[in-house]
């Protein structure tokens, strides 16, 4: 999702790489902790997402969290909409975005559960 509002700010798409640790650039922002309390909440509403939430039908692994998301686009009384999940399991974190398929909790945490089940 940082990758999105990046695009917007600079009006350019840069699609997300993975680099290796040791090939990461010195220099540039060091990594922020968040405040305690913050990190104490996520941590208990994003499972809960999964758990009892909007993604409640949807079958993940254990030790699962996200959020699932609907982003309209277009105009009229129903525009359509783009499907979302952002999530993470242990040190892996993933977005899942389907275009106009309408809400995340339908389309983009299923596909998310099958990505979490297929890693082992």
């Amino acid at each position: 999702m940082a990758a999105v509002a990046a695009a917007i700010g600079n009006g350019t798409w840069r699609p997300p790489r993975l680099v290796a640790a040791d090939l990461v650039p010195k220099g540039g922002s060091a990594p922020r902790k968040l405040e305690p309390s913050v990190v104490g909440a996520l941590r208990t509403l994003m499972p809960a997402v999964i758990s009892e939430g909007t993604a409640h039908a949807v079958r993940f692994p254990a030790g699962s969290a996200g959020k699932t998301g609907t982003a309209e686009y277009g105009s009229g009384k129903e525009p359509p909409a783009h499907s979302w999940f952002i999530g993470y399991q242990g040190d892996l974190a993933f977005a899942v975005v389907v275009e106009g398929a309408g809400a995340g909790s339908a389309v983009a945490a299923p596909v998310s559960a099958r990505f979490l089940q297929n890693l082992s």
